[in-house]
């Protein structure tokens, strides 16, 4: 999982027992950087920087993050502790890492959205329009500080909602998107919002509206990737023709 700040791997792309390697682990390349799939979803999608001093200190230089750390929710693992500081959780860095070194982690978020358009195939310009969101905890913990974001469509006029009983004390501010927020999403709990709309008359027949939906905190859900869904409502359908042969001759 190694590489330079060219993305080079530091076990394939040098000489084991080499000078240029060990330039290369004394940051030599631009740093050590940790390139695996679940240390990057917790990185913004890059590669989070491992610490690697200019002088080599064993047993610190590459096992742990970067100094960049200090001060965040990933400062554990970053190479000394100051004096009466306490951090009580790996953060999500580091548990990213783990995940990709291949242990399976405990107690850990798996929210989702899922959003829907209903009776797509009747939709109009200035008729009704409904959209559902899915979401869930299907973890065995509860989710704080939950926050579901839609940027309802302009295509789509005069919008209202509802949520279902399960989603007890959910409120919503609008804007430029809608935001609902939860306190808390208790563990293998699912519950729907439902958007009722207009789309807008003055759109032609070959309308087509897209819409996002995103459920967070996404930073620490260990899978991001069912975290946002997309819906495409209307727009023009191409259906392939069918080839066939004449087996009659």
């Amino acid at each position: 999982f190694l590489v330079n700040g060219s993305g080079q791997s530091l076990v394939q792309d040098f000489a084991n027992n080499s000078t240029a390697l060990a330039n290369q682990l004394t940051g030599g390349g631009g740093g050590v950087f940790f390139d695996g799939k679940y240390a990057r979803d917790a990185w913004a999608g890059k590669p989070p920087k491992l610490y690697a001093p200019p002088t080599w200190k064993s047993g610190s230089s590459i096992y742990h993050v970067d100094d960049t750390y200090d001060g965040t929710d990933d400062a554990l693992m970053t190479w000394s502790l100051s004096r009466q500081e306490s951090i009580h959780d790996p953060g999500n860095i580091v548990r990213g890492i783990l995940r990709d070194l291949g242990w399976t982690l405990a107690n850990q978020l798996d929210l989702s959205v899922v959003k829907r358009v209903l009776d797509e195939d009747n939709l109009k310009p200035g008729g009704p329009i409904t959209f559902t969101l899915t979401i869930a905890n299907s973890s065995s913990v509860t989710a704080t500080s939950v926050t579901i974001n839609d940027a309802i469509p302009s295509q789509v006029l005069s919008t209202t909602w509802k949520a279902s009983s399960s989603l007890s004390g959910i409120s919503v501010t609008v804007g430029s998107l809608y935001t609902w927020s939860l306190s808390s999403l208790p563990p293998n709990t699912t519950g729907v919002i439902t958007i009722y709309g207009t789309v807008d008359p003055s759109l032609s027949g070959t309308f087509m509206i897209v819409n996002e939906a995103t459920i967070g905190p996404k930073v620490e859900d260990p899978d991001p990737y069912n975290n946002t869904s997309i819906v495409v409502a209307g727009g023009l359908k191409t259906f392939m023709p069918m080839i066939t042969k004449n087996l009659s001759r």
